[in-house]
């Protein structure tokens, strides 16, 4: 068996300690060390690991002594000698307890000596060229050869760090897996494999031993975790045998694998025919042709044959089936017989009369020449027979009737042709294979191609076989000329079968070398001479004499020659003949020669054998066909002279050094056995190292005597006639090299082993030494063979041994080493030893003292020993760096910045990493370069690049700039483009393009011009699927075959099962897309093809991997394939394919490139177009996608699926607009009222139908035109002039909103008027509508007003009612009171009951407050405000109410009133009595109107009680909004330097789950830290997310490996832990990558310990880590850059604002854009979608998010299986699964406060499927995003403000681009600006006095009208005008912001950002009559906002 050895392995010296990477945390101590001992000598199995377990098949390991012993150790060779040769097919490498390898190679060899490489790994990419000088094979292994060699490193990271795998295929994926070549099998033949280990897989920890000079120095704490370790190599491979076996069992006696042959092979191998089966030659078997060996046809008399290559080709051979095909020749005929097959008598026998002869025999017969057709019996081609027996023909079956198979022969490449499926030739195409692909005609069985390509002369590019016939022409005028063609030889005949000629008849006239010369029957025009299967031309069978393969005598043969041009080659060049030249000399023959003479160098043959005998003129063999030895020439030439005597170089016996010679190529004479020292190609000349003249008689060549000292790789080292030496090699001088050349020593001449002196340049006095000893000429104080030693006590200086000059107090002795570095005592630095070093003080004898100043990093005084600073350190403690300095290190102190002064904003820089803040035309960390885009630094001016044109590698495409040169300013242009900024196409090309890596493209006009340039006014139409295309076929890769079947739909995807596809189609299989993909796609050049795919499989590497993602096959003449590759996808991913439709990446189905021409060619007609449906191995189904997007040309809800492959129009606007984007064919500028994609429909305001007219739309009234009665913006059609308004506003019916709805009052009919609700009070006024003209409402007794909301005289209001009677007894208790001689009584409590009437409203405004409150920035500040507020009110009134207790308490007893309890609300009274005596009876009656009074006052007793439980409520809703407050989504931007810390919500346990949003540009952050020692962290680490924990047992570390996420946009991080276990996954939300599902990534911490010790007292980090507190070495970072959005701790939120401690600035920023992906409902409608492709019954998840202000309403609904739903503000799940309805309700949601449903839903997903409602087939009232407004033509916006302020925003919108609408105020004047897109437009108004800043209330009315615009402040008026008056729509789609806006947004029509400070209140916003009432409470938004409240004019 195999057997296996290592070069190192460790414990073989002895002991030794190796411990594992996974539990090494640097900085912590190891709690559970996982080191054991490694001793090969040991008793114990476990403590040894030799190389053999690495083949045992357990689960024991091979291990390698760690570098700890030395760093040679990263080298080890393993080596498996398998005992035979294998083909092998992949071996697998399993790693044990460490890293897989980092670098190494995979080597084979046969012979264990020459080993050659299967396969290069490496740590990085970088390090497959560095270290291998090979290109780098990234992701995956793949192979573009079958002898390719590659380097990955893809099996060479870090993780995991245990039990890794490492698998090399060495078959699968090359090109020939599935037939391997004869490349392939040599490739993977070996018998040894050799593992070259010569790096181990690190931490990168190992390089810190490369500073330390003395290895004792070396932390083996580090160095002995590294090593390599091997459990098993897994080898798999099969026997050779060339396939023609199927099984190689293992030989029990040999003790080797032996092949078990078929096909009738014999030996080890099966690698040649058994005896009797030599009818074919051997050949090895494939896959597809299994080339048996054929038994010989010896009629039974002989047993063994052999195969005989002439015999073969000369079809003399008769086979088992009666067919003269191969070349089998008996061996030892019995019975007499003899011959090749044993089929004739032997010489001196006969054959007997009555004994049949074999009827195949080969008789002689004379020279002749036949010209004839060949001849068919159609009628018997059918059947064929032999010996009686006869069997049906092939391509026919069922004998006797023998019908026709499917496959036509000629057609098809099929070994069967009644075997399908039809398998067609190149250029055929058909079910069977039976006719021509269009542009090709004639199919003809003996093309391989099938048929053959038209060739119209450019006339056409289609024909067909011509209908003429031809004709046998006859042999009269053929005649005989000379070699010459001078003379003429008639030959008379008439009509003659044949021609035959007497070469001695004719040799006299002719010469011996003549020809057969066609009659003029035979020439002119013959282009339709060229022959179908039935024809053919020509007798005789030979071969051009070009080819060198003779006609032999007496061999009957004959010889068809196609008229086709591969089988002619031109006469002069001997090369090949094109097709056009070809049919041109048809088109005009003048010559038809036919030669007549071969051979005439013999003069008889033998009879039976045919072989010539005496044959002459120096020829041989066994036709007199080759010159003897010692000649050469052609001898079949037939003439005296053609064998001439070898001269190598004379025809001399002394000067012919070669026996032999042949004649060349070019017809010279070659000596092929010139003897050593002589060469040329006649042995003319003496090789190098010899010498001599072979030229002349009696010369010779010699060796040169220089004593083997010539340097032979240099021509003429000697003289080559005299011999004398002229260049020894290196290191060898003298006449005869025969000594040392200078600068060297040695023997020269026996042991021949000079070398150089090496001589050291300073220590040396000449670099020349002793040639015999190499004794070096030293200086002064300098010693040794080399000069390279001082004396003792010395140093080199300037080549000088100078004394060390060590200090006696400080150094360990007086010497020193090469540097001059004396040995110091401890705490003594410095060359010479004579200073204290750091920490080090009281330099003396024997060393300094240690500072005792840890605090300080240990740096004090070096001669006081006082604690002092580290440099450029301040503070108490030495803790911050000094101003511009960074980095701080209480050992070392601080360094400088060093930032640029003209290139940086300030000179400190950030103090973790010191980079400086750069200018924006600077760059660098210190600032010190421009910024890419500008120039010249320091002056960095900006470049004037186009980017289009430019380099893209020059350019930031982000920015939109590019770099040029300095002083210059020149660009670096793309290759087709030109010009000093490179902004042109250069000539012959056109289309200057940002995506086209050239620039421009090259010019293609079909030959016409080189001139062109890009057309104007087109648009990109695009191709897509039609609504009833739902399943597209599917087709092998030749789009051959095809099927429908396990092709189904499921919206919007095509799904393809695989099981039920395989049966008829094998991989690879492809979608074919549908007609309207074909045809001329001219116009989709520069377009793209959009897909997506998606798939799932057990492997992603299979059969289908390495095969064309994209075929494409067209052409004029239909016959060219382009394709295109794409890296392999992954599994369980949705992956959208964008291709470019330009010949860049496009590649020829043989992977040439393609140039535009080759590209438009194709493009000029599509046969078809494949996108590939079959994806890794197992696949179980895929679907595909034709991907929509904003360049579809129909809306969505009519096309299924979109956006495939575009052509080029002209602009679609329904004759209302003439310009259009030319990407999207989106119009622009749409004019007569019309708006839409295509102006397809009337603007709102406007009805009408679109037909190209100006006046389609026409103004909708409702009920009147002008602005302030027109309530409704849209309206629609109806009959032919009617309409009817469709969005009439609250308040308003009718068919023209002419007329109010119940509970409204007005006259929207008067100009002017319009409907206003009644607003009746609900407590004040009686049930009913009120007034409908003058909106009078029916008011209560008590109550008065329009609205009933007002008291009449003596009333108060008291919560719910008007009461006077309460007032009325306080009265008369007054008048009892003041009869009554008391001490100054109190008069009734007005303003204390008024006191606590306003505290009672305060409250109820705290509750209504608290439940308006609804977005982000709101949210917080409201949340504040009423946790405060309602806590102060609280306190208040029972502090009130406590002290009004206890007054009363004491009137109690002073009048002892027998009460429980009073309470007064309403009113309190104090009361001092001087004396109750002196009362009297009236003291009676106040106690009896007291009883009374409180009698009344019981209500307000249950008020308290209320009141008391409200209180309670209260404090309870206060700690809710607490809670509440962590959900708020706060996104927090810092710099760098905002530091937070949190108490988390957590408790102690084995599971936590984070989930982080993440914006920002910085490659390396910490983005969460939680714990101390055992702790929870995410860093990023090179844009590459991290998730770190460590709960006890060591650290876990796992890497987000798929992609980085400092690109500037919101990511979504989801990381948990269970137990050990740590997963995590990165979710993009914008950008490109946006949508696409994650790949989890995971790994494991060190065993043990599985529970996090981390409570609520820990600190929680989120986006940095205070300097003061300890964290993690493991982590790496300790600040943020960027934006922090939703945070969220085991599914608890982390409002981010509610911070426990904060540092740094820390402010807010833009949060991720919500709206896409979202959808709005409008109560009314639904949208109707497909079950997803990954749906499991069993296990059903569905996640969305919603927002919404219904409370009863249908969330979602699965038929007959689950709905959600809100129910009264909850929201419920009901599910039945077959035994009942089970369901779950959430708790209240406080936000319900609408009656009916309006709401938005994103992020819906279903079984992890994502859904787009807006892409189902079947929706209603659903809409995209959240509203956005448009200004359009007009509108209006009032409202009310009051303002301290000089500067603010007041109201804007905008878009992306130009157009916005914005209000503020800049330096006291308000400013009105609109921008319709061509210029600002501005209205201004200055207001009198103090301005603005009066605390007074100030109103605006701002009007658009078109391109005018008018501001009205206060009743004062101001216009503005814009000069471009066709310039009328303001097209903006942003959300309106008031007061201010966000940074970042940005905004057309502002000049200031500033946000406003102060009130503002009735803001109305007017567009087509309707009127928004815009609500501050409902806003999308608030950021320090106080809805429904507006502070005093001071405090504003």
């Amino acid at each position: 068996m195999a057997e296996i050895s290592a070069n190192a392995t460790c414990g073989s010296s002895g002991p030794e300690m190796f411990c594992k990477l996974v539990e090494h945390v640097p900085g912590q101590p190891v709690r559970n060390p996982q080191c054991r001992i490694c001793n090969q000598k040991s008793t114990k199995p476990f403590e040894r690991h030799p190389v053999e377990y690495a083949i045992d098949g357990t689960n024991r390991w091979w291990q390698s002594p760690s570098i700890k012993n030395g760093m040679e150790y990263h080298y080890v060779t393993i080596t498996l000698d398998l005992k035979q040769v294998f083909q092998i097919a992949y071996v697998i490498l399993k790693a044990a307890n460490s890293p897989r390898p980092g670098n190494w190679v995979l080597e084979r060899s046969i012979d264990g000596v020459t080993f050659d490489p299967w396969q290069y790994y490496a740590i990085t990419d970088t390090e497959c060229l560095t270290r291998f000088n090979i290109n780098p094979r990234t992701g995956p292994p793949s192979y573009t050869r079958d002898d390719e060699v590659i380097c990955t490193s893809f099996y060479s990271k870090i993780h995991p760090l245990e039990n890794g795998e490492i698998h090399t295929s060495l078959i699968n994926g090359r090109p020939s897996a599935d037939d391997p070549s004869p490349t392939l099998l040599n490739f993977t033949s070996a018998r040894y494999i050799r593992l070259v280990l010569q790096r181990i897989r690190t931490l990168n920890a190992d390089l810190m031993t490369l500073t330390l000079r003395d290895p004792r120095d070396i932390d083996p704490i580090v160095t002995r975790r590294y090593y390599y370790s091997i459990k098993d190599i897994s080898v798999g491979g099969m026997c050779i045998c060339y396939g023609h076996a199927k099984a190689c069992p293992l030989n029990r006696e040999t003790k080797k694998f032996s092949c078990e042959c078929e096909h009738n092979t014999c030996g080890e191998s099966c690698d040649h025919c058994c005896p009797g089966y030599h009818q074919q030659p051997w050949m090895a078997g494939t896959f597809l042709t299994r080339h048996v060996c054929e038994k010989c046809n010896c009629h039974g008399k002989a047993e063994e044959c052999y195969f005989n290559q002439t015999v073969a080709d000369l079809s003399l051979s008769l086979d088992t089936h009666g067919q003269y095909r191969g070349g089998g020749v008996c061996i030892g005929c019995r019975d007499n017989t003899a011959g090749i097959n044993c089929q004739s008598c032997a010489p001196g026998y006969y054959r007997p009369t009555g004994v049949r002869h074999f009827p195949f025999s080969i008789t002689a017969s004379m020279l002749y020449m036949k010209l004839d057709l060949i001849k068919t019996d159609v009628s018997d081609v059918k059947r064929i027979c032999f010996l009686y027996l006869c069997r049906c023909a092939v391509g026919y079956m069922g004998y006797p009737s023998c019908q026709r198979c499917n496959c036509s022969v000629e057609g098809s490449t099929n070994a069967d042709p009644c075997i399908t499926p039809c398998v067609c030739k190149e250029n055929v195409e058909g079910e069977n294979c039976d006719r021509c692909k269009l542009g090709f005609y004639n199919l003809n069985g003996d093309n391989r191609r099938g048929c053959e390509k038209c060739s119209c002369m450019g006339v056409s590019s289609q024909c067909y076989e011509s209908t003429w016939t031809y004709q046998n022409s006859s042999l009269t005028g053929w005649h005989l000329i000379g070699d010459t063609g001078g003379r003429v030889w008639s030959v008379h005949r008439q009509t003659p079968p044949y021609l035959s000629v007497r070469h001695s008849d004719v040799v006299n006239d002719l010469g011996s070398a003549y020809y057969w010369n066609a009659p003029g029957l035979y020439l002119g025009n013959k282009v339709r001479h060229r022959p179908t299967e039935k024809n053919s031309l020509i007798g005789i069978k030979i071969i051009d004499r070009r080819y060198g393969q003779p006609v032999y005598p007496s061999s009957p043969s004959t010889n068809h020659i196609a008229l086709l041009p591969e089988n002619f080659v031109v006469s002069d060049t001997a090369q090949p003949i094109n097709r056009r030249d070809f049919l041109s000399v048809l088109a005009n023959v003048t010559k038809v020669t036919v030669r007549a003479t071969y051979n005439s160098s013999y003069a008889v043959c033998h009879e039976d054998t045919g072989h010539c005998q005496d044959c002459s003129h120096h020829t041989t063999g066994p036709h007199c066909d080759t010159c003897l030895p010692g000649y050469y020439g052609n001898a079949t030439r037939g003439s005296p002279a053609d064998c001439q005597p070898c001269a190598c170089p004379l025809n001399l016996p002394g000067n012919n050094f070669s026996p032999t010679c042949h004649l060349g190529v070019e017809g010279e004479q070659i000596c092929d056995q010139c003897p050593p020292g002589y060469s040329g190609p006649r042995c003319d000349r003496c090789s190098t190292g010899y010498y001599g003249q072979p030229t002349v008689p009696g010369g010779s060549c010699q060796p040169c005597d220089c004593h083997g000292n010539l340097d032979l790789s240099i021509p003429d080292s000697c003289d080559p006639i005299t011999g004398q030496c002229l260049r020894c090699r290196q290191g060898y001088g003298g006449v005869a090299c025969d000594s040392c050349a200078e600068g060297y020593y040695g023997d020269a001449v026996t042991a021949r082993n000079c070398q150089p002196c090496q001589c050291h340049i300073n220590g040396s006095v000449s670099e020349v030494c002793n040639k015999e000893t190499g004794q070096c000429p030293c200086r002064e104080n300098v010693v040794g063979r080399q000069c390279d030693e001082c004396t003792t006590h010395g140093i080199t200086t300037g080549g000088v041994c100078e004394p060390c000059h060590c200090n006696s107090f400080g150094s360990k002795s007086f010497d020193c080493d090469e540097t001059g570095q004396c040995r110091c005592q401890p705490g003594v630095t410095g060359p010479k030893c004579d200073r204290c070093a750091r920490g080090f003080f009281n330099f003396q004898e024997g060393g300094c003292t240690p500072c005792q100043c840890s605090h300080v990093g240990d740096n004090c005084d070096a001669n006081t020993g006082q604690c002092i600073c580290p440099p450029n350190t301040i503070g108490e403690r030495c803790d911050r760096c000094a101003p511009n300095h960074w980095g701080h290190d209480i050992t070392t102190g601080c360094k400088e910045c060093g930032c640029n002064v003209l290139g940086s904003v300030t000179q400190q820089c950030n103090i973790n990493t010191g980079c400086c803040f750069c200018r924006d035309s600077f760059r660098g960390e210190k600032c010190n370069e421009c910024q890419i885009g500008y120039r010249d630094f320091p002056q960095c001016t900006q470049c004037e690049c186009n980017v289009a044109g430019s380099d893209s590698q020059t350019c930031d495409l982000e920015r939109g700039v590019c770099a040029c040169a300095d002083r210059t300013g020149k660009c670096s242009c793309k290759e087709n483009v030109e010009g000093h900024n490179c902004e042109h196409c250069k000539p012959s090309t056109f289309g200057l393009s940002v995506r086209n890596p050239l620039g421009c493209s090259k010019c293609y006009c079909y030959g016409l011009t080189d001139s062109c340039s890009e057309a104007q006014g087109l648009i990109r139409m695009w191709l897509t699927l039609r609504q009833e295309q739902t399943v597209l076929p599917l087709v092998d890769k030749s789009s051959a075959m095809e099927t429908r079947r396990g092709v189904s739909f499921q919206h919007p995807e095509i799904l393809a099962h695989a099981e039920l596809v395989t049966p008829t189609l094998s991989e690879p299989y492809y979608w074919k897309l549908p007609e309207q993909f074909r045809g001329s796609m001219i116009t989709a050049y520069g377009g793209q093809l959009k897909y997506a795919v998606y798939y799932e499989a057990r492997d992603e590497t299979g059969p289908s991997s390495y095969e064309p993602q994209v075929i494409v096959k067209g052409g004029a003449n239909h016959n060219t394939v382009m394709t295109r590759h794409i890296p392999g996808l992954q599994i369980g991913q949705l992956t959208r394919h964008e291709i470019d439709m330009t010949e860049h990446e496009w590649k020829f189905a043989d992977g040439r490139s393609m140039t535009r021409e080759d590209f438009m060619d194709i493009l000029f007609y599509v046969d078809y177009i494949l996108i590939k449906a079959s994806h890794g191995n197992l696949m179980r189904h895929s679907f595909y996608r034709l991907r929509s997007g904003s360049l579809a040309s129909a809306p969505a809800s009519r096309v299924p699926t979109a956006a495939g492959m575009g052509s080029c129009v002209q602009c679609q606007c329904s004759g209302h607009s003439s310009t259009c984007d030319p990407e999207t064919s989106i119009c622009q500028n749409c004019q007569d009222n019309t708006e839409g994609d295509r102006c397809e429909r009337c603007a709102p305001g406007f009805y009408g139908v679109v037909r190209g007219f100006q006046d389609d739309c026409k103004p909708c009234a409702c009920p009147l035109t002008n602005p302030e009665n027109n309530f409704s913006p849209t309206c629609v059609a109806e009959g032919f002039d009617d309409y009817r308004c469709t969005a009439c506003p609250e308040g308003y019916e009718g068919k023209y909103c002419e007329r109010c709805s119940t509970g409204y009052h007005g006259n929207p009919r008067m100009p002017g008027g319009r409907c206003e609700e009644c607003k009746c009070s609900p407590w004040g006024s009686l049930p009913g509508p009120c007034d409908p003209v003058t909106g009078q409402c029916r008011c209560r007794f008590g109550a008065s007003g329009k609205s009933c909301d007002q008291c009449m005289d003596r009333h108060v209001s008291c919560d719910d009612e008007c009461s006077g009677l309460l007032i009325s007894d306080m009265d008369r208790l007054y008048r009892i009171i003041t009869e009554v001689t008391l001490t100054t009584p109190l008069p009734p409590p007005y303003k204390i009951l008024y006191h606590f009437e306003n505290m009672t409203e305060e409250l109820k405004h705290v509750f209504m407050l608290f439940y308006f409150v609804t977005d982000t920035a709101a949210k917080l500040a409201a949340t504040k405000v009423v946790a405060a507020d309602a806590n102060a009110t609280a306190i208040d009134v029972l502090e009130r109410l406590g002290d009004l207790n206890l007054q009363i308490r004491g009137l109690q007893k002073n009048y002892n009133l027998n009460k429980t309890t009073i309470i007064l609300l309403c009113i309190i009274m104090v009361l001092y009595l001087s004396t109750v005596h002196a009362a009297g009876a009236k003291v009676k009656d106040l106690e009896d109107e007291a009883d009374r009074l409180l009698e009344k006052l019981q209500p307000i007793k249950k008020l308290q009680d209320n009141l008391r439980r409200n209180i309670s409520q209260i404090k309870e809703l206060i700690n809710q909004a607490r809670k509440q407050a962590n959900s708020i989504k706060v996104s927090v931007s810092s710099g760098g330097d905002c530091l937070r810390s949190y108490r988390p919500d957590i408790r102690k346990g084995r599971y936590n789950t984070i989930i982080l949003h993440v914006k920002t540009t910085t490659p390396d952050n910490l983005l969460f830290y939680l714990g101390s020692v055992d702790f929870l962290a995410l860093e990023m680490r090179r844009g590459k997310v991290n998730f770190l924990w460590d709960v006890g047992s060591g650290v876990g570390r796992v890497e987000y490996p798929h992609h980085t996420i400092h690109d500037g946009n919101w990511h979504r991080i989801e990381a948990s832990r269970n137990g050990l276990n740590g997963t995590i996954s990165v979710y993009p939300l914008e950008g490109s990558m946006a949508g696409m599902m994650p790949t989890p990534a995971s790994a494991n911490s060190p065993t043990a310990y599985t529970i996090l010790d981390v409570d609520q007292n820990a600190y929680l980090f989120v986006g940095g880590i205070l300097g003061t507190v300890k964290k993690a070495e493991a982590v790496r970072t300790t600040s943020f850059i960027g934006c922090m959005g939703e945070t969220f701790l085991d599914g608890k939120p982390i409002g981010l604002w509610n911070y426990r401690e904060r540092q740094g600035d820390c402010k807010g920023c833009v949060v991720r854009s919500d709206g896409e992906g979202i959808v709005q409902l409008d109560g009314e409608g639904y949208a109707a979608v497909g079950r997803p492709t990954r749906w499991n019954p069993n296990v059903s998840t569905i996640t969305f998010k919603f927002r919404t202000f219904s409370s009863d309403a249908l969330l979602m609904y699965l038929k007959d299986f689950m709905s959600l739903e809100l129910s009264e503000g909850k929201v419920k799940v009901n599910f039945d699964l077959g035994s009942g309805v089970g369901g779950a309700v959430s708790a209240n949601r406080p936000e319900v406060t609408l009656k009916r449903y309006a709401g938005c839903l994103r992020e819906i997903e279903v079984s992890r499927t994502p859904y787009n409602l807006l892409s189902s087939s079947d929706y209603t009232g659903v809409t995209k995003g959240f509203p956005t407004y448009r200004v359009g033509q007009d509108v209006s916006i009032a409202f009310e403000f009051r303002t301290s302020r000089t500067n603010g925003v007041l109201l804007a919108v905008s878009n992306k681009d130009s157009d916005g609408l914005g209000i503020e105020i800049v330096e006291g004047k308000l400013l009105f600006h609109v921008d319709n897109g061509a210029g600002r437009i501005t209205a201004e108004h200055l207001p009198e006095g103090d301005g603005f800043c009066d605390g007074q209330w100030h109103s605006v009315t701002a009007n658009k009208m078109r391109h005018r615009i008018e501001l009205v402040v206060d009743g004062r008026q101001s216009q503005a005008e814009s000069p471009n008056a066709r310039s009328n729509i303001c097209d903006t789609n942003d959300p309106i912001y008031v007061g201010g806006y966000p940074a970042g947004v940005h905004q057309a029509a502002l000049s200031i950002s500033r946000s406003f400070k102060g009130c503002m209140k009735d803001l109305k916003i007017t567009k087509a009559s309707k009127t928004l009432n815009v609500q501050f409470n409902k806003a999308l938004e608030i950021k320090g906002v106080q809805p429904l409240s507006c502070p005093s004019p001071i405090a504003a």
